[in-house]
């Protein structure tokens, strides 16, 4: 079955600030990775242990702490 569009809605916030701190590892914006990569893991706790293992980051270990 497929996700109703209140879910998939709901999907794409919490993902939103983790592709936004994709972005700024990708810019060495470092202030943009870690604000949203803690709002990611505040709507999302399970985003924090994706982003401990995603190498996007591996620069920012202590910035997505």
């Amino acid at each position: 079955s497929t996700p109703s569009n209140s879910s998939a809605a709901s999907d794409v916030y919490k993902r939103q600030d983790y592709l936004m701190a994709i972005v700024g590892a990708r810019t060495n914006n470092a202030s943009l990775v870690s604000s949203s990569i803690k709002s990611a893991i505040a709507k999302d706790p399970s985003m924090a242990e994706k982003a401990a293992n995603d190498r996007e980051f591996a620069k920012y270990a202590d910035a997505i702490k």
